[in-house]
């Protein structure tokens, strides 16, 4: 029973030298975009873009320009079903361009955001509130 205080003592020593000094060197990145996008429309997105409830709302332009940044986003279509499902209520846009990228898709910050703002205006998502709801 002896050694248990002093593997205690040696884990303790070897946090302090080795694993505090990395934690105060490397801090977490500050938040991006804290938002949090929901989904109203519990489906994937429909692929035929034209099919996609919302669609027939919006004007040429703001049809022609979802289409755009879809063919201009890392992955395409592929990235914006990946942040679809990784839209769960909880994740803020940082945390979901951080699974984006998890998978492979270099997709920044600011287009995950641009992705969900374009959702919302089509009526497929929304955001929480600052209450949390």
């Amino acid at each position: 029973m002896r050694r248990l205080p002093e593997a205690a003592d040696e884990l303790e020593s070897f946090h302090v030298t080795e694993i505090g000094d990395w934690y105060r060197r490397v801090r977490p990145a500050p938040r991006l975009d804290p938002r949090v996008p929901v989904r109203i429309q519990e489906s994937p997105l429909v692929p035929m873009r034209g099919l996609q409830p919302g669609w027939e709302g919006w004007s040429a332009g703001e049809r022609e320009a979802f289409v755009e940044f879809e063919r201009g986003l890392p992955g395409g279509s592929t990235s914006i079903d990946l942040a679809w499902f990784a839209c769960d209520g909880t994740r803020t846009i940082d945390d979901i361009a951080a699974c984006l990228n998890d998978e492979g898709a270099a997709v920044g910050v600011a287009e995950v955001g641009r992705f969900f703002e374009l959702t919302t205006s089509l009526g497929a998502s929304a955001w929480r509130d600052a209450g949390g709801s």
